[in-house]
């Protein structure tokens, strides 16, 4: 029981990781910060 759950933990971890990455490359590629994107998102709709 122990091994699932710190796989799953391990998954999660990875993602986390993964999603922080892709933010980070997209504000260093666009010179945007997050703040920006949650405006974009904001007023597009």
């Amino acid at each position: 029981m122990n091994k699932i759950i710190s796989a799953y933990i391990n998954l999660l971890l990875m993602i986390t990781i993964a999603i922080v990455l892709i933010f980070h490359w997209f504000s260093m590629s666009k010179d945007k910060t997050e703040i920006d994107y949650l405006e974009d998102a904001l007023f597009e709709v």
